[in-house]
Formats: C-alpha cells, structure tokens, sequence
C-alpha cells in the first residue's frame, strides 16, 4: 500500500514539483527561465544601468527651466493654496495683507486632496521662503518614479526590450516631459495609478491577504489624489 501512494503521489500533476517559468526576477509565469547564470547578471546589471541612465537624464531633462515662470493656470491654483497654508493665519503680516489673504481663503478651495501643496508649504518653512522650484521638482521626481512601477510591469507582460522601449516613451514623451515638472497633483497621480497596477499583478502572481491589501491600498491612494481623473 505504501509503495501503490508513492507511486501514485509522483504521478499525480498536483503535487509534482516543477521548476519556475520565469525569470527570479519577476514571479509571473510565461517567460522561459533563466537563471542565475553569470551571463544572467551581467545582463541583469547591464540592464540596470540602462534604466538608471534614462532615469537620470529624464529627470535632468525636466530639472532644466524648473524655476521659469508658468502661464498655466492649474499651477498658479496650486501656487495660491501653497501660499495660504504656509502664510496661516496671518499674524505679523500688515493688515491690507491680511485681508488679501483672507479673501484667498474664501475663493480659492482645493480641488482634490492637498497633500503636494501641504509638502510645498512645509518646504517653504524650512527655506525661509516660497521656491515654486521645489514641488515641482518633487513633481519630476514622482514621474520618475512611477517609470519604475512602468519597468516592472512590463517585464511581466512583455520582454525586457520592450519593457525598455515603454519606459524610453513614458520618460522622454515631450507631452510627458512638460506636464511632469509643473506643480499638479498630476504626476503623483499617475505614480500611484503605475504602483497600484503593480501591485494588482503582484496579487495575481501569488495572491495573499498582504498582497491584495496592498493592491488595495494603492489604489486607493491613486483615486484619491485626483478622483476626477483616476476613476
């Protein structure tokens, strides 16, 4: 009887053991495995290197004229509410300023969330000062990031070169590139909607309570940056 179970438990195509499909890198199944031969990571850190240096001259590229003056009027709503939070209640300010700033409590209201204007009003504390330069430099750097979340989904849906070839449109779109360096809630948005989706396939490779929470998390933190838009 013992030796009829294990003869039926190596037969049986449940509990055989096979060895993963896809690369240790990513746990979605479909790719052929490779390894960790030493042509595996020297292609692995070759392709480290090529992302670090698009990351790198993406954000470059959107550092250049950071500190120019915008014709956009989004950004000038931003700017205003930035200046409400970091001015406060006022005190120490001449009285003709203090009316001014009360009547910017009065008509000009968030649109969505205002954490990006929260961060930039604290920044201004800490530099003594209003430099819009700064949340748009955190703008640029969440676009940035989200072109992580965008390499890792695409290494699991397609090649690696055409995960490369996603990420070399998302970083140096020029569309991409303007909208990325002004002072939105967009760029954050669109980090977290990459992140979730990450984290969606994440699950999906191998689901679990933690997984699907943070996937759940996510996008929730996505749709509540920018409802309007994210949903």
């Amino acid at each position: 009887v013992v030796q009829f179970l294990r003869s039926d438990y190596r037969r049986s195509p449940v509990v055989r053991l096979r060895a993963p499909c896809h690369p240790w890198w990513t746990e979605a199944c479909g790719y052929a495995a490779g390894g960790r031969s030493v042509a595996g990571i020297l292609v692995g850190r070759r392709l480290v290197l090529i992302i670090a240096c698009l990351a790198a001259g993406a954000l470059l590229l959107r550092l250049d004229g950071i500190t120019q003056q915008s014709l956009s009027a989004r950004e000038l709503h931003n700017a205003l509410l930035a200046r409400r939070y970091y001015l406060g209640a006022g005190a120490g300010l001449p009285l003709w300023k203090q009316r001014v700033l009360e009547e910017l409590r009065q008509t000009v209201q968030p649109i969505e969330p205002p954490v990006l204007d929260h961060v930039a009003a604290w920044s201004y504390r800490l530099t003594g000062g209003e430099r819009i330069w700064i949340p748009r430099t955190l703008s640029a750097l969440l676009w940035v990031l989200g072109g992580v979340f965008l390499y890792r989904i695409g290494v699991r849906v397609t090649t690696g070169a055409g995960a490369l070839v996603a990420l070399a449109l998302y970083l140096f779109w020029p569309y991409g590139v303007v909208m990325s360096r002004t002072y939105m809630p967009d760029p954050m948005m669109v980090a977290l909607l990459l992140g979730g989706a990450l984290a969606v396939i994440r699950y999906w490779e191998r689901p679990s309570r933690e997984r699907f929470a943070s996937a759940a998390g996510v996008a929730a933190l996505a749709t509540a940056a920018k409802p309007g838009v994210a949903l």
